[in-house]
């Protein structure tokens, strides 16, 4: 097993996969089966074949939170490529993926998943990963995305190629100017059509934040999504879906600036989740 805190790794490149993590191999020198990351940067890392940040091979348990992931590329998949691997789980949670995208175009911009274990993507916030056809691909395990932002730039694809049956969304917010099918779970976004109110779940609304992403936008000032999405007392994300309850407990998790979530109202007893990877903390700011 490798750990890695407080590290960062920047414009990496491999000829094969990975530009920073292949198979369980950093830089060539450790091999393992399992990789736990916290708080690292990853930038500018390049791949010349799949996974321009990981390529993973053989079985093993990744997880990495509270990261950053920065333009990385590689000439088909952009940051993850889990390909013809045997059951291997990935959880990224609490992390930003700015930029990027596959350098031919046309390759998946966030993850290709063919191992028949489970990448798992939640608390985070996804932005501007640039390709022609689409942000995920599953072909034998399971994709699961809860508690997530999701915002394009250009003509990035927002959804997953629904290519795999383990393929679940929860609490998702999703601003796009492209118009494709919508998969199940919780998108709001006032620029869908109002047909897709109510469509597996869906809901198109205006997600009320308190100061919303525009191109003009400084940095400076703003949380890591470029605006400041938190929610605003009136927004629809607030307080709407029930905790899921599990071996008798209700799921107590933190939201990508690390506060406790759920935190909010109660229905039957039971805390609400608020949509998207903020929780409404208290009065707007």
């Amino acid at each position: 097993t490798v750990v890695l805190n407080d590290c960062q790794f920047n414009r990496n490149y491999s000829k094969g996969t990975g530009g920073c993590i292949s198979g369980g191999t950093i830089s060539g020198t450790f091999s393992c089966g399992s990789v736990f990351a916290t708080n690292c940067v990853f930038t500018g890392n390049a791949s010349g074949s799949t996974g321009g940040a990981i390529s993973g091979a053989g079985s093993g348990k990744y997880y990495i939170s509270d990261s950053q992931f920065i333009s990385c590329s590689a000439t088909w998949n952009a940051y993850f490529s889990f390909e013809g691997s045997p059951k291997c789980d990935l959880t990224v949670d609490r992390c930003v993926f700015r930029n990027g995208g596959p350098s031919n175009g046309s390759g998946v911009s966030l993850v290709n998943w063919q191992s028949t274990g489970t990448f798992s993507l939640r608390n985070s916030a996804v932005i501007g990963l640039k390709t022609s056809t689409a942000l995920a691909k599953n072909t034998k395990g399971a994709l699961q995305f809860s508690d997530v932002i999701i915002r394009d730039s250009g003509s990035a694809s927002p959804f997953p190629q629904l290519t795999g049956t383990g393929t679940s969304f929860n609490r998702v917010i999703v601003e796009s100017s492209r118009t494709q099918t919508i998969p199940a779970g919780y998108f709001f976004n006032s620029r869908f059509a109002a047909a897709t109110d109510g469509v597996r779940g869906n809901l198109s609304a205006d997600p009320q934040f308190v100061k919303p992403y525009s191109s003009g936008s400084a940095y400076e000032g703003t949380d890591y999504l470029g605006g400041l999405h938190v929610l605003r007392d009136d927004s629809p994300c607030v307080d709407r879906e029930r905790v899921p309850v599990r071996n008798g407990f209700a799921g107590i998790c933190l939201d990508l600036s690390g506060e406790f979530r759920p935190m909010a109202g109660k229905v039957g007893g039971l805390q609400l989740l608020d949509v998207g990877c903020y929780e409404k903390l208290g009065p707007n700011a």
